[in-house]
């Protein structure tokens, strides 16, 4: 009997060794609930946005790609989760997809809000040319006034195109090589210019009022 009471002793007294030399070797266990360090947050520290940024036509298209950049200094295409805009002379068909609504240049818009709330913007110019076309940007203005609704023609080898100034005095359109400039409106003097364009280029046109007529603009 006595020799079975060491024996259960002895074996006791192991196991109990045993775990105290365990006991070391656990791994440790994350904090959890109240007292739990926080948590760092990845978030898009900024926005870029890279593609094909030259149309050829009106009606095509290019595919432009947006890229976060995160806090931990990785990166990955958000194309798909960005949102995307664009002035009024190009389109944004799908995710990136930018369609050309007319000849000229404009600006492409991609934004996206970080896990923090920030909301992070990059921005692209896409030009709408033909190869070898360049685009003559005319600029009107009166008394240091935009004219807008002035009617412009740009006659060269690319062709004779006409449109009207916008709200700042401003249109846009195709020419190459000798190219002749004509702006006109009502109640002001008709305005001409030989001019070479071999490079997209800013004219800058000033009317003077028709002989009789007022040279007040209404706006």
């Amino acid at each position: 009997m006595r020799t079975s009471i060491l024996r259960i002793a002895f074996v006791i007294g192991a196991l109990l060794v045993a775990a105290a030399c365990d006991e070391p070797n656990k791994s440790p266990t994350a904090p959890t609930g109240v007292g739990a360090g926080p948590t760092a947050t990845v978030t898009v520290t900024s926005l870029t946005i890279s593609g094909n940024t030259s149309i050829r036509d009106i009606g095509g298209t290019t595919q432009l790609t947006a890229t976060a950049r995160y806090s931990d200094d990785t990166t990955q295409d958000v194309t798909a989760l960005a949102a995307w805009r664009t002035g009024e002379w190009l389109s944004v068909s799908s995710p990136g997809l930018i369609r050309a609504v007319q000849y000229g240049q404009d600006t492409v818009y991609a934004s996206m809000r970080g896990q923090d709330g920030r909301s992070v913007q990059a921005t692209s110019t896409v030009r709408v040319a033909p190869d070898g076309v360049f685009l003559a940007t005319v600029s009107v203005s009166d008394h240091g006034y935009a004219t807008d609704g002035a009617r412009v023609q740009v006659a060269s080898s690319a062709g004779t195109f006409s449109a009207t100034t916008d709200l700042w005095g401003v249109v846009t359109l195709l020419a190459a090589g000798d190219a002749r400039l004509r702006v006109e409106k009502a109640g002001f003097r008709e305005v001409t210019a030989s001019v070479a364009v071999s490079a997209d280029k800013t004219f800058h046109f000033v009317l003077q009022p028709a002989d009789g007529a007022s040279s007040t603009v209404t706006r």
